[in-house]
């Protein structure tokens, strides 16, 4: 089974890394990597994901607050490199739909 997937982070270093990994795994078919949640909207829309990777704090529209408008289907990690983001992460993960865990 293949599953589609994005990934949305502001830091050019992480959202590589986080592109590596997902090429690395088999079964993971990466559909593209945006530098924020307003870039990724339109082709998101158009084209959606079974899995998206979604960094928490970004400029314009923070990845909690770009959750919360994505089909309920879509399943989402939360990533971030800052402790305070992951907290705050933690606890809004649990009132979206989608199921979500911090890495």
């Amino acid at each position: 089974m293949i599953i589609t997937t994005a990934i949305i982070d502001d830091e050019p270093l992480a959202a590589q890394l986080l592109e590596g990994y997902a090429k690395k795994v088999p079964y993971l078919q990466l559909k593209g990597v945006y530098n924020s949640a307003v870039e990724s909207m339109r082709e998101l829309r158009n084209n959606p994901v079974q899995l998206l990777f979604l960094d928490i704090q970004m400029p314009e529209l923070s990845g909690i607050e770009f959750a919360k408008i994505l089909p309920p289907t879509t399943k989402i990690v939360f990533t971030t490199a800052f402790q305070q983001y992951a907290v705050e992460g933690y606890q809004e993960s649990t009132r979206l739909p989608a199921e979500a865990r911090i890495v």
